[in-house]
């Protein structure tokens, strides 16, 4: 019975020596090895919420920033517009004013048509007058007198004729 109980004492104390060999080189090393591991964990955790939370923001931020260029790119657009229009209405302005000069001149151009149309067919009534008189009469009339006479009939009636229109 000594022989078990020298075994069991025996046994007892290479159990303890084991598990104090254990617990210095084994576990205290595992321990640390996992508290260790553990913290590396938490502050990867940390630094990957950190790394959201920025990207978060910079997307809000890119956001605002998208925000920001469609107001200003509506902005321009809608200055393009205003330009347009301004640059539309400062030519319609020259057209109107150019077509304005160009029925002037045109009036113009024809009132000097007329008057010389005038003046050439009172010539030619003049000569035509001073012809026919000469045959109905059969003798020579003064030219300059019968010009002058006629052309004084036909600026008397051609007066007579815009006041009548005008």
């Amino acid at each position: 019975m000594t022989d078990y109980i020298v075994t069991g004492i025996f046994t007892i104390i290479n159990l303890a020596v084991t598990y104090f060999i254990l617990k210095r080189f084994l576990f205290k090393p595992v321990m640390t090895y996992m508290k260790k591991r553990q913290t590396n964990i938490e502050n990867d955790l940390r630094d990957a919420q950190a790394k959201i939370d920025e990207a978060e923001m910079r997307a809000m931020e890119a956001s605002e920033k998208i925000e920001g260029a469609i107001k200003e790119a509506s902005g321009i657009v809608g200055d393009a517009k205003v330009s347009a229009e301004t640059q539309r209405d400062a030519i319609l302005a020259s057209a109107r004013q150019e077509s304005a000069e160009l029925l002037k001149r045109a009036d113009g151009d024809i009132a000097r048509m007329r008057n010389a149309m005038l003046e050439d067919m009172k010539t030619e009534v003049a000569e035509l007058s001073v012809a026919i008189a000469t045959k109905v009469i059969g003798q020579s009339v003064d030219s300059e007198r019968q010009k002058e006479l006629v052309s004084r009939l036909v600026d008397d009636e051609l007066k007579g004729r815009v006041e009548k229109n005008g």
